[in-house]
């Protein structure tokens, strides 16, 4: 599974657009900082969840997250 947040460039998950002492990314961020790190968040939460055997966030991770979730982009491999 690969999880693409729309809009969303490299610092898509930190707290800021082209932190101190990092080379800024080239692609700007089309979305806010904020949705980008929700989105991040909500998909690793419910991947680890499934993971330890949580059977509503597998049920959500591989079935209708991608549905309702338009922050995202989700492309399964199986």
């Amino acid at each position: 599974m690969l999880v693409s947040v729309k809009g969303a460039n490299h610092y898509g998950v930190t707290d800021a657009q082209n932190p101190a002492g990092a080379q800024p990314d080239p692609s700007p961020q089309a979305t806010g900082q904020d949705t980008a790190i929700r989105a991040s968040a909500r998909w690793t939460g419910m991947f680890l969840r499934t993971a330890l055997g949580d059977r509503w966030a597998a049920a959500w991770l591989y079935g209708v997250g991608d549905t309702v979730d338009g922050n995202v982009t989700v492309t399964y491999v199986r």
